[in-house]
């Protein structure tokens, strides 16, 4: 026992398990900011009438776009029918000055509220999060000066 105890504080942890394990408890921490701007949604690839001629197949991305406090969010949801997950990318415009969004958080939430997962975008907003379906989920993106942004994702099962 003394032998491994010595060896104890020569362990080190891999970076990226340690950045994982730092991103979800700082999620669970976060509450859900009191104010909030609800996007308005402007396009949907589910809204989109079928080609004519073409069989019936399992849609697995889908595409919406949202327009809410100037801004146009341009998501894509990507499922595998073989499991739960989904894969979300997506991108952040400012219409009115381009290429000047700043700092930004995005976050995915569940119903009732409880933060799942948090990423950054990168300098030209975008992002990306990986996660299991489920019901009533939502993400907030979230910029600094600015009310953030609510948009809900819904029929993802």
């Amino acid at each position: 026992m003394q032998a491994i105890a010595a060896h104890e504080n020569s362990y080190r942890p891999p970076e990226d398990l340690v950045r994982l394990i730092k991103q979800e408890f700082a999620t669970r921490q976060a509450p859900e900011p009191p104010v909030w701007s609800s996007a308005k949604l402007v396009f949907d690839t589910f809204s989109q009438p079928v080609l004519a001629g073409t069989r019936a197949r399992a849609v697995t991305a889908r595409q919406l776009v949202y327009e809410a406090e100037g801004l146009t969010v341009d998501l894509r949801l990507d499922t595998n029918p073989r499991s739960n997950r989904v894969c979300l990318v997506g991108q952040v415009l400012d219409k009115r000055i381009p290429n000047a969004l700043g700092s930004m958080s995005v976050l995915l939430w569940t119903g009732k509220g409880h933060p799942v997962l948090q990423t950054k975008a990168n300098e030209l907003g975008e992002f990306q999060l990986e996660f299991e379906a489920e019901d009533n989920l939502r993400i907030s993106i979230e910029l600094v000066g600015r009310i953030p942004i609510r948009i809900p994702l819904a029929n993802l099962k």
